[in-house]
């Protein structure tokens, strides 16, 4: 039952931009998705209206019970057998009273140690008799401001649907919250407390009070204090319990391998019998107040791993419902694509102060989005690497992206948008109900993947490079900005100070630089194919269905055609030899081989990304201790370019 504590992870979340276009938002005129689905020319599509409302997926059936309590259930074959449960609520550990510090994730602990149908140790019993692991198919989370519960089922038992049904009725309104559970929980819980104070939680705790500056989020880690957990009592357990745990806060989610209308009628059965108390508590959302000073907080730990210095600006909170939206969430991705491959080039620059480096936009909390450029840093150039960060997007700022830069990203979303249509029967189902518990938490639509590459194709021509610009320039104020530098506490460190960092962006803002150059190549990959070679022998391998295929170079084929995915090959490569083969003073080539292997024939990696734009393949070379290895992928239409790719990397 892990603590999930989102928010703490907002770096990560805010690059995790919404260009999966299976769960963006979108919605437009039926007659002008029928035109596009059906491959008629963008031109003669009906002019796009941003209020319209997003659509939801029509496969998704949805309803609500009198009582509040939401429900979304979908038929999935992804895999056979098995159905996805969900019950999420919008409540967590910033709800909590001062007395409660840590009861939302107590809460939650409590849930596997007692229900009405299942007392004590009879639930877990149940569940992992019936074949599911708990912590894989029976798991929990505990955030801010959520709480969510998993399980993954047979349904090839006529009992067992029904039964893990009574138990998600059980974690809604039904918890007994047994007082000899509760004390042993209790050491449980303090248990957690002390493993999960990590060097990570350690330093992002010494940021929150500058990320979350004058919130209620700073005072509310969901792991909670240890003095709070020591003296917490039944009554304060439970008062969270009833003030929160509503229907009106609750959503069921159900996705799998069985009938919605069977599915539909568990769910009004056991959860219309659910009530909210006759006062409730209003449900508000904690603010993140405005700020105009510059905030800097730099921390360091003896345990933390790696450096990295990173600048959030805290937002105004976007919705995610029309399809004006939707233009908005396409122009993120753009940015954070955009930049991201400009950053990436300055990586691979001798002198680069950074590893790596990302820039994005996303959401922060339920209040409020955020822009954020991170750096793992190399040695102590945490100044050098803001710096670089900075003055890369000060560098759009001021001359923007370039026309071919944004050709390129168009092509690879629109490219994913259609393997997205084309791998939509494959989706497993833990992936539609996870798209459905964000989609109740953060009041969006999800669009079918239909919806989402048609409108894809109507809009991505119509964003302009100024439009991408001008977010640029709007996305990151000069207000309510926050440089964090995270670091281990070690005598080779130097830390920055804080005059040094906030120095920086004058500094940028008074450079004199000079537009990007897009360095781009139009030569083939391979200018000459080399000699064919031909099949010499073939045959089936009846108790497998493959083929074998001897070629005339002494090369065994083994072909399988499979059904796992409707737009993927993948193949591997294996000969018997490696570096034990080697001569000691080739030892250190075989070891860093793969390193040198980094672009293909003439092209740098650079280069290389570019000019496999919209294209979908990959092939790669390594040398083993026992022997040599080559594997790659390719989606069926770039087959050729994944095998020229390979001829590339091994000669």
């Amino acid at each position: 039952m892990p603590t999930m504590l989102r928010p703490s992870q907002t770096l990560r979340r805010l690059f995790v931009i919404a260009t999966g276009l299976a769960a963006i938002e979108s919605s437009f005129a039926v007659s002008s998705l029928r035109a596009q689905t059906a491959g008629a020319p963008t031109s003669t599509a009906q002019p796009l209206d941003a209020r319209a409302t997003i659509p939801f997926d029509s496969s998704v059936v949805r309803g609500t019970l009198p009582n509040g309590l939401r429900y979304y259930i979908r038929r999935n074959a992804k895999p056979e057998k098995r159905l996805e449960l969900r019950l999420a609520i919008r409540a967590g550990s910033v709800l909590e009273d001062n007395d409660q510090q840590g009861l939302a994730h107590f809460v939650e602990h409590m849930a596997f140690n007692g229900t009405k149908r299942f007392p004590k140790q009879a639930l877990v019993n149940f569940l992992e008799q019936s074949g599911m692991r708990f912590g894989g198919d029976l798991n929990a989370y505990t955030s801010f401001d959520e709480t969510v519960y998993n399980l993954t089922i047979p349904t090839d038992s006529t009992q067992l649907v029904p039964r893990a049904f009574d138990v998600l009725r059980d974690w809604a309104g039904d918890i007994t919250f047994d007082s000899t559970e509760f004390e042993k929980e209790r050491g449980v819980v303090l248990e957690e407390w002390r493993s999960r104070r990590g060097a990570n939680l350690r330093v992002g705790m010494q940021h929150y009070p500058f990320q979350f500056f004058g919130s209620q989020y700073v005072s509310r880690i969901p792991i909670g204090t240890r003095e709070t957990l020591e003296s917490a009592t039944r009554a304060s357990l439970t008062r969270f319990y009833r003030d929160w745990y509503r229907p009106d806060l609750m959503a069921v989610v159900a996705v799998g391998d069985m009938d919605p209308k069977q599915i539909e009628a568990m769910i009004v059965d056991r959860f219309r019998s659910l009530s909210s108390p006759a006062k409730p508590r209003p449900r508000t959302y904690t603010v993140v107040p405005d700020h105009d000073t510059t905030f800097v907080s730099i921390a360091s730990d003896a345990e933390y791993q790696g450096s990295t210095v990173s600048v959030m600006w805290k937002l105004p909170k976007d919705s995610i419902r029309t399809v004006g939206d939707y233009r908005r969430v396409l122009v993120a991705g753009l940015y954070s694509g955009l930049m991201g491959d400009r950053l990436n080039e300055l990586s691979r620059q001798p002198n680069a102060p950074f590893q790596f480096a990302a820039v994005g936009r996303g959401g922060f909390v339920p209040t409020r989005d955020a822009t954020s450029a991170f750096a793992g840093v190399k040695g102590n150039a945490f100044a050098a690497s803001l710096e670089a960060i900075l003055q890369e997007m000060e560098r759009v700022t001021q001359f923007g992206f370039t026309a071919t830069e944004l050709e390129r990203a168009r092509v690879n979303i629109l490219r994913s948008a259609e393997r997205s249509v084309a791998e939509a029967d494959k989706t497993v189902s833990g992936a539609f109900a996870g798209q459905y518990v964000n989609s109740f938490l953060g009041n969006g639509n999800i669009p079918s993947v239909l919806t989402a590459q048609a409108l894809a194709k109507q809009v991505l021509p119509s964003i302009t490079v100024e439009e991408i610009n001008r977010a640029a320039r709007d996305w990151t104020p000069r207000t309510n900005r926050v440089v964090m530098v995270s670091a281990p506490a070690r005598a080779d460190v130097t830390l920055p100070t804080r005059a040094e960092l906030l120095a920086i962006f004058d500094k940028v803002k008074n450079a004199k630089l000079v537009a990007f150059v897009d360095s781009t190549s139009n030569k083939p990959l391979v200018p000459t194919l080399p000699s064919a070679g031909r099949v010499v022998a073939s045959k089936v391998l009846p108790e497998t269905g493959i083929t074998e295929w001897t070629l005339s170079n002494g090369i065994r084929v083994l072909l399988k055609p499979t059904d796992f995915k409707n737009d993927e090959i993948r193949f591997t490569a294996r000969r018997p030899g490696g570096s034990s083969t080697f001569a000691e003073n080739e030892q250190l080539d075989a070891q860093f081989m793969g390193l040198a292997v980094a672009g293909a024939g003439d092209f740098s990696p650079i280069t290389l990304n570019k000019l496999l734009t919209g294209k979908v393949a990959s092939a790669s070379v390594s040398v083993g201790e026992t022997g040599e290895s080559a594997g790659g992928s390719a989606s069926p239409k770039d087959l050729e370019t994944m095998f020229q790719l390979l001829w590339l990397r091994m000669t």
